[in-house]
């Protein structure tokens, strides 16, 4: 390293030194970009923001359902994971014994399957 710069252009190097020194740059970030959370890997900053924004997109599958689902049927396991939200899954030599939150359809699908 010569003249003082660290790996990769100087220009970067500057430029991140730049934002670290900059105080309030976070905060005028989101202007920048509409529906944008800004958040600080260095701080920690706006990560609190960041998760109540994904909880707010995350999907919410209304209909619990508990089903021992035979292992010829593993695609709806599959489903169930993919498509709504698994509580649990037991692999037994019956199939997968499944607790989970899913949509209407696939929770019709799975209740096909009611527990022994």
């Amino acid at each position: 390293m010569t003249g003082g710069t660290a790996a990769g252009s100087g220009t970067e190097a500057e430029g991140l030194a730049g934002v670290r020194r900059a105080p309030g740059v976070l905060s005028r970030l989101p202007a920048a970009e509409a529906g944008s959370i800004a958040v600080s890997a260095r701080t920690g900053d706006g990560i609190e923001a960041l998760r109540d924004f994904i909880d707010v997109l995350l999907p919410r599958p209304e209909v619990e359902i508990e089903a021992m689902v035979p292992c010829t049927r593993g695609g709806l396991v599959s489903r169930a994971h993919g498509e709504g939200g698994v509580l649990s899954a037991e692999h037994t030599e019956q199939g997968t014994s499944l607790e989970a939150r899913a949509g209407p359809e696939p929770a019709t699908a799975v209740r096909a399957h009611p527990q022994p």
